[in-house]
């Protein structure tokens, strides 16, 4: 079966629950293991961000609302940081579905979350972690734009108030401008923030739909800590 990224975007009706890994305080507790119905109809953000990089170097997008944050673990020596892209919700009941499409380039992206932390997307094994600074490992469990491109993406990240950080490492790996003597090349990567407002469904609720689902209706699910529920189109 090909997914479009049509068929995982969240709309109204959509359920949503979350792994109860999500630490049950007074941040992220209102969400920790429970399940949620998309409310009201979503609405779509397109957000573009491009930036110069320099060649066998990286760049750090942060998608959280911190100001000026520093970046343990993360050496930084010729790409400047440019702030934070605050997509994450300011109040709570409010997801974020963010659709992470790539324009063609020599560039490859390596997710954090939370920031400092080895690479999401890695082997498991500690001999070989992903990282960044490494020649040999900095590809292991790398995206690159064909894996989610910019007109068709498949790759989701999903953000609520409080959640952890997620940062995506664009390392450039074969620039294609020369500027001032340095070799450059440029990221572009088009975020579509799928705007989610949230209602709590409860344990009797969800066995009462659970039985009306029709048996085409889809599952998906991303590494977030969430899952998501879509009817499917008649």
């Amino acid at each position: 079966m090909i997914f479009r990224s049509e068929d995982i975007q969240l709309t109204k009706n959509s359920w949503v629950r979350f792994s109860p890994n999500f630490p049950n305080d007074q941040k992220t507790g209102w969400a920790s293991g429970k399940t949620f119905v998309v409310s009201q109809d979503t609405i779509l953000v397109d957000y573009p961000v491009s930036r110069n990089v320099v060649n066998q170097d990286f760049t750090v997008l942060d998608l959280t609302n911190q100001s000026n944050p520093t970046i343990p673990g993360i050496p930084h020596p010729t790409a400047a940081q440019a702030g934070t892209l605050q997509m994450y919700p300011a109040n709570p009941y409010i997801l974020y579905q963010i659709s992470v499409g790539m324009k063609p380039g020599k560039y490859f992206i390596q997710l954090q979350i939370p920031r400092g932390t080895v690479p999401i997307y890695q082997m498991g094994s500690s001999a070989i972690p992903p990282s960044i600074t490494d020649p040999v490992y900095r590809y292991l469990g790398a995206k690159y734009p064909k894996d989610s491109p910019v007109n068709s993406p498949t790759w989701f990240l999903y953000s609520i108030l409080d959640a952890p950080q997620i940062v995506l490492l664009v390392f450039m790996d074969g620039g294609d401008t020369m500027a001032a003597g340095v070799l450059y090349g440029k990221a572009t990567i088009v975020f579509r923030v799928n705007k989610c407002p949230l209602k709590r469904i409860t344990i009797a609720d969800t066995a009462a739909i659970s039985t009306l689902m029709p048996s085409g209706s889809s599952f998906v699910a991303r590494w977030s800590g969430c899952s998501s529920y879509r009817w499917p189109k008649r």
